[in-house]
């Protein structure tokens, strides 16, 4: 009775020591969060793509999707991008918290939780394409149909205006702070968005930090992820680099043109179904991080050549 009595008066303790700290509440949604990871059903497999951006988030679909072809395992990914899973009957568990993360790590045994990743650092880079790295790393090797998914709904796809269905879509630049040197040059992004503006609707998509593409009907930072796939579903052709708005892009089956440069190789990370500009110089692919100027993989590709690959699309 005595150490009950102490424990209870520990725990008051602690309580009002939180309290005065104006950690109470924190501390006490800690603890929910908690009960609710634990409640959850263990996966079989948890794929944690704790360090992917939006594009290497989406490959973790297709490793889920390349396993459950091959075995009837309960899947869990957890992510930064949960949105990208919705509805995908690949994946049974969609998490997206540290505290999740953290119950996996402690829950399943070790090569249940699986982190693949496809580049070490500057000075390496893959030799194959990321997506048969990733899921040879995850335990599904073989042949694999490289490609990323998403599953939109009716309604989502019905929100697109139809001033803006079937047309082109355009990104202007990639990040600036993670392989600049995958970055063409706006002008000439321009240069083809006046080309085609008067022939079908053009639309860009991205960053509010993007270069402004002028006659385009301006969706930057007006969009989730979600209905910026949306967007490019009902799109004839979609403009960009080497990024996450090029799976996203495949996740919806719509073919690109992406300019590739020099950075990196289409059989690294590109798409068949794409139109890929790469530029084969002494250097490339270099992956690396540093910017490179002159820029020669880039200065190479005309906006000509683009317009060109562009019509080649819209001819199918």
């Amino acid at each position: 009775m005595i150490f009950k009595s102490r424990n209870l008066f520990h725990k008051i303790n602690k309580i009002a020591y939180y309290y005065h700290r104006g950690e109470l509440v924190g501390r006490v949604l800690m603890h929910i969060d908690l009960l609710m990871a634990s409640l959850k059903r263990a996966p079989d497999v948890a794929l944690i793509a704790d360090w992917a951006g939006m594009g290497d988030t989406l490959m973790f679909g297709t490793i889920a999707h390349e396993m459950k072809m091959k075995s009837s395992l309960v899947i869990e990914v957890n992510s930064s991008y949960p949105e990208l899973f919705n509805g995908n009957p690949d994946i049974d568990i969609v998490s997206s918290s540290a505290r999740r993360r953290a119950f996996l790590l402690k829950r399943l045994p070790k090569n249940k939780v699986i982190s693949p990743k496809y580049w070490l650092g500057e000075g390496h880079q893959p030799g194959n394409h990321i997506l048969k790295i990733l899921c040879e790393k995850a335990g599904v090797p073989g042949v694999i149909d490289c490609r990323t998914y998403i599953h939109l709904t009716n309604s989502e796809l019905e929100k697109v205006p139809h001033s803006m269905r079937g047309g082109i879509v355009f990104q202007s630049q990639g990040k600036l702070d993670w392989g600049i040197n995958k970055n063409w040059y706006p002008d000439r992004f321009q240069e083809i968005v006046n080309y085609f503006k008067d022939i079908l609707p053009v639309i860009q998509v991205g960053s509010g930090n993007d270069a402004l593409l002028s006659g385009c009907i301006d969706m930057r930072d007006k969009t989730s992820l979600r209905s910026a796939a949306a967007i490019l579903y009902w799109s004839r052709c979609f403009v960009g680099q080497v990024g996450g708005l090029m799976h996203l892009a495949r996740a919806v089956d719509i073919r690109s043109v992406i300019i590739y440069g020099g950075f990196e190789a289409p059989w690294q990370s590109g798409y068949d179904v794409n139109c890929n500009i790469y530029s084969k110089i002494a250097c490339s692919p270099c992956w690396k991080m540093k910017e490179c100027l002159p820029r020669k993989c880039m200065d190479n590709i005309s906006s000509s050549e683009v317009i060109e690959a562009v019509e080649k699309i819209l001819a199918r």
